[in-house]
């Protein structure tokens, strides 16, 4: 009987212990969100000499500063300078342009014909974040697709479809490597 009841005192002291450090941790963080200095100002941005605040503010990149820094969302920039990015959720990666200096050999040849990497350079661990990007990359290029507002024909639904090869890219390596 003894044992069961310092068992039940050393469980509620713990269980006391977690929610005494929960609450405090709330208020730490509740103390960090009203002192931190967010100014959302109406900020100027201009990208190669064009005013491009308006463009940026339609696709959800409106800048602002934090403790006199000033942000704004990649995606926005990136794209108002023609450079590509990918959101991956399923690995929290995000990929901006080039893709021809990666560290990993599938992402590095992705759509070129002409190159297959080196077997030697391929590692098990390459395939998955390859076959991510090129899974949310042919979503995209569905849904531009879908997106088109001129009238469905073969070069503007069949012949983007034809070009989306990168997965089947990749599993061919997969299936030659097998």
């Amino acid at each position: 009987m003894a044992i069961l009841h310092k068992k039940g005192v050393r469980s509620s002291f713990i269980f006391g212990i977690i929610v005494v450090l929960s609450l405090l941790m709330g208020q730490s963080y509740t103390w960090a969100a009203e002192t931190a200095n967010i100014e959302a100002q109406h900020i100027q941005v201009f990208i190669n000499g064009e005013n491009s605040t308006d463009k940026l503010s339609t696709k959800g990149g409106q800048p602002y500063l934090y403790n006199g820094h000033t942000y704004l969302p990649i995606r926005a920039i990136a794209e108002q300078l023609g450079i590509p990015v990918l959101w991956v959720p399923e690995s929290n990666s995000i990929y901006i342009g080039d893709l021809s200096h990666s560290p990993n050999p599938l992402l590095r040849n992705l759509g070129n014909a002409n190159q297959t990497p080196l077997f030697t350079e391929i590692k098990p661990e390459h395939f998955i974040p390859a076959l991510e990007y090129a899974t949310v990359s042919e979503r995209q290029g569905i849904e531009e697709i879908i997106q088109n507002s001129e009238a469905p024909n073969f070069a503007n639904t069949i012949e983007p479809l034809e070009r989306m090869n990168l997965s089947k890219e990749i599993n061919n390596i997969l299936d030659l490597l097998n």
